[in-house]
């Protein structure tokens, strides 16, 4: 079996402001050519290698031993709370505190942060967060359920 390495091969993925390309040598030489004569800014082309991992709009990105690659969402990870039965306070992602949230808003937050990870990365989960988008009126049964799968 042969293969042609001048075949431009490349899966991008953006997101907001950040864009993370797979792609073979010819892709990237050709981009960066495309690049250059539109005369379009672009960040700097980082390599992920098991030495240097990436950040990735807010996920680090790292390269295992064996070839694997893993994506972790550390930020999203630490804001993630389970929702309480009383009033609150609540840290925002930036480290605001929010005074006296009451369950229902503490609900909307956490199922908001679990539905940005679980399609992020967790796919398998986006069921169970798509059924708590439905809960009209809040009850603690709803509560349970929603922080059964953020745990």
């Amino acid at each position: 079996m042969t293969s042609n390495n001048n075949l431009d091969f490349g899966i991008v993925g953006i997101q907001t402001d950040n864009t993370l390309i797979l792609c073979n040598d010819t892709f990237t030489i050709n981009k960066i050519n495309k690049l250059k004569k539109a005369q379009f800014l672009s960040k700097e082309r980082e390599l992920l290698t098991q030495l240097y991992p990436l950040k990735f709009n807010g996920s680090n990105i790292t390269l295992k031993k064996e070839g694997s690659i893993a994506l972790i969402q550390e930020r999203q990870y630490k804001n993630l709370q389970l929702v309480a039965i009383y009033t609150t306070d609540l840290a925002n992602a930036r480290g605001a505190i929010y005074k006296a949230v009451t369950p229902k808003d503490q609900y909307i937050i956490q199922r908001t942060r679990g539905a940005y990870i679980t399609t992020v990365l967790q796919p398998e989960a986006v069921f169970d967060l798509s059924f708590t988008i439905q809960v009209i009126n809040l009850k603690k049964e709803h509560i349970k359920q929603l922080n059964k799968r953020l745990q």
